[in-house]
């Protein structure tokens, strides 16, 4: 996620290359914030984009322990890993 003022972030997305850059960003002078202000900022933009994930992979869970191949059981996991046979 970008912060800064408002002119600096097209410039900036014109050259960036890292491929993860949210769309959207904290306007601004980010030195006249404190962290906890930057991070509830931040925070407020990036929220929904963890909770998606989160649940998508509830989703996934569920969509394969109804067929049998998802476990929450630590015995089965390790050597399931071991075998290369986890996603």
């Amino acid at each position: 996620m970008l912060a800064g003022v408002d002119y600096l972030h097209p410039i900036y997305k014109e050259v960036n290359s890292y491929p993860h850059l949210m769309d959207e960003g904290i306007a601004g002078n980010p030195e006249r914030l404190s962290a906890g202000e930057l991070h509830e900022l931040t925070w407020a933009i990036v929220k929904p984009y963890f909770q998606k994930s989160q649940q998508e992979a509830v989703n996934r869970y569920k969509e394969f322990a109804s067929f049998g191949q998802a476990s929450n059981r630590i015995r089965k996991i390790i050597p399931a890993a071991y075998h290369g046979r986890i996603e």
